[in-house]
């Protein structure tokens, strides 16, 4: 079975963090996760799409489709069995609407929504 590739930031503790829970509950291994800093050794990223992984979390699924932010988080529960009924919901259009832009205020807020060891401002976009 090919898995989805979830591309973070390996230099933001937040991310991190999401990516410790998320694999908890990826009981069937079907997320590889890649960091911007292991891309970057393996591939010629532009400074462009190194910027776009830092502000948002990026997944590739099997199809090679990309799914961006509050898209990759809903892809993401829906690829983990305790989780998929949540993804469900935050696929649901009007759920979806009022989403994205709180994905994006705690992506650009993360340094304040609890995540106090960001270390040479790699949490401040």
């Amino acid at each position: 079975m090919k898995k989805s590739v979830v591309l973070y930031d390996a230099e933001c503790p937040l991310c991190i963090r999401t990516k410790k829970w998320v694999t908890l509950f990826d009981w069937n291994n079907r997320l590889l996760w890649l960091s911007l800093q292991q891309m970057e050794a393996q591939t010629a990223l532009s400074s462009e799409k190194k910027q776009e992984i830092r502000e948002q979390l990026h997944l590739y699924d099997p199809d090679r489709q990309e799914h961006i932010g509050y898209d990759a988080v809903t892809y993401i529960c829906k690829e983990c069995p305790l989780l998929y009924g949540l993804g469900r919901i935050l696929g649901v259009p009007a759920i979806r609407k009022a989403g994205i832009p709180v994905y994006r205020y705690i992506a650009n807020n993360r340094y304040r929504v609890g995540i106090h060891d960001c270390k040479d401002g790699s949490c401040s976009i």
